[in-house]
């Protein structure tokens, strides 16, 4: 009980080095809060554009594999076939009106080329590159046409196809 009969409290030097302390742990604490939640940000924007870009190759690949027709072209139109092309930063579907997006704005490119084989069959080969920041992420993936031989080699940012 000795000790409660003491009520000097503390100095103001000894209240200054404290608060100088906590002043110090906090900064440093905040520091790394804020470099956590940038890092994360970053990681997240990142795994986006990669996201994007393999859901796209993903579902070009499924759409064209069994087409019945394919050609390059330059341009969509509404004529009953199926398009794929590179929009103000996103890859969109069309068949005749209906317009579909399947990214989300963080694609730069899409090209498609077709090469014959020595055996006389066709493989579609397209590129897809995303940009987040300055980091460039790109897949370039190739499609054998099932259903289609003969076509003569061609580079052009659009497919056409039907199909089957």
């Amino acid at each position: 009980m000795k000790f409660l009969r003491n009520q000097r409290g503390l100095s103001l030097a000894e209240l200054v080095v404290v608060i100088a302390l906590l002043g110090i742990v906090l900064a440093i604490g905040y520091t790394f809060y804020f470099f956590g939640v940038r890092a994360f940000n970053v990681g997240e924007d990142q795994s986006n554009v990669q996201r994007d870009i393999r859901i796209a190759s993903s579902v070009i690949t499924k759409e064209i594999r069994n087409a019945t027709v394919v050609e390059l072209v330059y341009t969509d139109a509404a004529d009953g076939y199926h398009y794929i092309y590179f929009d103000s930063g996103n890859i969109k579907h069309r068949l005749d009106a209906d317009v579909t997006t399947w990214t989300q704005g963080s694609i730069e490119s899409l090209t498609f080329n077709i090469q014959q084989l020595p055996d006389g069959s066709n493989v579609v080969e397209f590129s897809i590159a995303g940009r987040e920041d300055q980091q460039l992420y790109d897949i370039t993936s190739k499609v054998n046409l099932n259903n289609l031989t003969g076509l003569p080699a061609d580079s052009k940012p659009a497919i056409k196809y039907m199909k089957p």
